[in-house]
């Protein structure tokens, strides 16, 4: 067997089987693994000794933490050796997590989990993609006239979604409180330049702040013009021009400001978007012809920085494109300062904070500040998290109800504006899932067709929280967000979408003393009729859908099914649905998708089953590791006995809603 390098061999990805990141002390914690494929797997647990091992356990790419660990912080890596290797990989993402007392409300950082889950997806790379941009982010919550507001998503103008409340009030007064706390805390700002010629080590704190000019100078301007007076050098790193996401170039004014910020002690340096600028939306890895024109790219935004700046280094731009994989020319006699690129010049740096990407790493921003020991530590900040919450603005609010906030009225020219940008968002958002995620994890929420029809969530709230008042706490640990409970989205989707008058069949009877979750969210005027095999459950029929008698062929107004993974045959259910459903009539769906941490194929694919027609039947139907998941490919064929549907996908379940082709007269 030939051997691969380790670099060809697959990196490890690390998830909690319960979604969350908090645990009571007590408590065993579970997590999973990929790739669930033979081979052996290599955990390191910290901050703790290697006797702590012990209190792991490692079953196929299940890991379990056995209930000992002190109260703390923790984090988990692994890596992986496939079966007949020598070399192995690299060590995953590390997976973080909490220990609290056992007495601590965790509540409220349950539901902020909860909600970020339903945001954001992390690809096996660590690259983290916001899979519902409209979603409002936990610390923003309940905040009244703050002055943050949502963007459209893309390269540049990537919003910050798990930062404290006191970001999303106001932005740019956040990021100045944070760095008068430096200030009073005695820090003193360095740059690369003073880095490179020994010109730090002066001060007991330090701190090495670079700016990555992304999505347009009008932000950073702003930052700076708020620096300065304050006397603090930074280092600026910035595009000759913008590209495919974001265009733009530098012109006279910009230069005016950034002039004068290297005459006042600030290093400039250039931020490598060469490869981004070659390779535009392709998704396809860079050829040696490809990179050497990015190169050249390299080269010439570099001489044309240098008429104006003394560019003595570089850092490569992220987002979606490894430009990390250009190498400029030897004779540009530039110094890359990022950490791959220069590992000596990091060795001074205690600690380094990035707020790059959706969320900030390792923690907020002021939580960093506030923690800071003695020594050198690094913070790469991007201007457009903070300065473009004030007019003039890089990117328009992607709400029409909030354009006031960025000093915009809502005329043609601004709503064409805003239109161009929604469109980018698609497009950058389904460019970055193809260019950096190598196991779908989640789909993209950037179309709603079902839960736009929605009423607004104070209208169903006292309904819906009467009904979870039933549910296990256990249960609702998975669901702490109302909102974000799938059977919720399923209330909802009742009141939006079914008859309001007739008869319905709900196959699968509810329990007896749950019956009204779904009368109270339909029709006074409709009539629910329960089908089951399961006599227990007192239905009105008790008959297998699948084989329903002759006499109930167009007979409903309309079909609930909650329980697709449990047939035998989810095709012929659903075909069945059809036929007993009159026409005209709707069914409404809910089943669970291929991405389900407990329940889905991504995580559990040796013991799961992702559903395709030719795999019917399905034998031991109902036993717990032997279930139906779905993916979106399989809707189509699904849902081929109706005349149409519309399909969403919310927390790890599709919600459908199908239509049955009216009979012309």
């Amino acid at each position: 067997m030939q051997r691969k390098e380790v670099a060809e061999i697959t990196r490890p990805h690390l998830a909690f089987e319960r979604p969350t990141s908090h645990y009571k002390r007590g408590e065993a914690i579970t997590v999973v693994m990929l790739p669930s494929q033979g081979g052996e797997f290599d955990v390191m647990l910290a901050p703790r000794p290697k006797e702590w091992l012990q209190n792991l356990h490692v079953d196929n790419n299940r890991l379990t933490i056995k209930p000992v660990l002190p109260v703390g912080e923790f984090f988990l890596k692994a890596r992986w050796k496939p079966e007949g290797e020598i070399n192995w990989s690299e060590w995953s993402a590390p997976l973080r997590f909490s220990i609290h007392e056992a007495n601590e409300n965790l509540w409220p950082k349950w539901e902020a989990e909860h909600r970020l889950s339903l945001m954001l997806e992390r690809s096996t790379m660590g690259a983290i993609t916001l899979i519902d941009p409209e979603a409002e982010p936990p610390g923003a919550v309940g905040l009244v006239e703050s002055k943050w507001f949502a963007t459209p998503v893309y390269e540049g103008a990537t919003p910050l979604v798990n930062e404290d409340p006191a970001y999303y009030q106001d932005p740019f007064a956040y990021y100045f409180d944070c760095i008068d706390r430096l200030i009073e805390s005695g820090a003193k700002f360095v740059t690369w330049h003073d880095v490179l010629e020994g010109r730090h080590k002066k001060a007991p704190l330090e701190i090495l702040l670079q700016f990555d000019v992304d999505g347009g100078p009008k932000s950073m301007r702003r930052l700076y013009e708020g620096l300065a007076p304050r006397n603090i050098r930074a280092s600026l790193m910035m595009h000759r021009r913008g590209h495919q996401w974001y265009p733009y170039e530098l012109c006279t004014e910009d230069l005016r400001w950034i002039i004068e910020a290297e005459q006042n002690g600030w290093a400039i340096g250039y931020h490598n978007n060469a490869l981004s600028q070659v390779v535009g939306e392709s998704v396809l890895s860079p050829d040696e012809s490809t990179l050497r024109e990015a190169a050249a790219i390299f080269a010439d935004d570099v001489s044309a920085l240098r008429r104006h700046f003394n560019i003595r280094t570089f850092t490569h731009h992220g987002g979606n494109v490894y430009n990390l994989k250009v190498v400029p020319p030897c004779w540009l006699d530039i110094i890359g300062v990022d950490r791959a690129s220069s590992p000596r010049l990091w060795e001074s740096i205690r600690t380094m904070f990035s707020d790059g990407g959706f969320v900030t790493r390792p923690g907020t921003l002021r939580s960093k500040v506030e923690s800071l020991t003695p020594g050198l530590h690094f913070f790469r900040n991007h201007p457009f998290k903070y300065g473009n919450y004030t007019a003039p603005v890089d990117a328009p609010p992607r709400f029409t109800n909030e354009l006031q906030k960025a000093g915009l009225k809502a005329d043609q020219a601004v709503l064409d504006w805003q239109k161009r940008e929604l469109e980018k968002e698609a497009r950058w958002l389904r460019h970055r899932q193809a260019s950096r995620s190598k196991v779908r994890l989640a789909y993209l929420r950037l179309d709603k067709p079902i839960s736009s029809r929605f009423a607004p969530y104070s209208e169903v709230e006292q309904r819906v929280n009467a009904l979870r008042k039933r549910r296990r706490e256990t249960f609702l640990r998975l669901y702490p967000w109302a909102e974000g409970d799938p059977r919720v989205f399923w209330w909802r989707m009742l009141e939006a979408w079914a008859p309001k008058k007739g008869d319905l069949l709900n196959v699968g009877a509810l329990p007896p003393d749950q019956k009204n979750e779904h009368t109270a969210f339909l029709s006074p005027d409709v009539v629910v009729r329960d089908m089951d095999i399961d006599a227990s459950r007192l239905p009105d029929y008790q008959f297998d859908v699948c084989n329903a008698p002759i006499s109930v062929t167009n007979r409903f107004s309309g079909t609930l099914l909650f329980g697709l993974p449990y047939f035998a045959s989810p095709s012929a259910a659903i075909s069945a649905c059809a036929r007993i459903t009159t026409p005209g009539g709707v069914g409404l769906f809910g089943f669970v998708a291929d991405t389900h941490p407990a329940r889905g194929s991504v995580w559990h694919p040796e013991s799961r089953h992702l559903w395709r027609k030719e795999q019917e039947p399905l034998s031991n139907i109902g036993l717990k590791a032997n279930l139906w998941a779905f993916d979106k490919d399989c809707l189509a064929e699904l849902f081929q006995d109706w005349s149409e549907y519309k399909a969403e996908f919310m927390g790890h379940y599709w919600f459908v809603v199908a239509r049955k082709k009216k009979v012309k007269q």
